[in-house]
């Protein structure tokens, strides 16, 4: 998951967490 778009990653990681969608990228 982590590679050429490790930017937009970690991006849509935090982003997201905002609604509260962290639970989806970790089950």
């Amino acid at each position: 998951m982590l590679g050429q778009n490790d930017a937009a990653t970690y991006f849509w990681i935090h982003a997201m967490g905002l609604i509260g969608a962290i639970p989806v990228f970790f089950e």
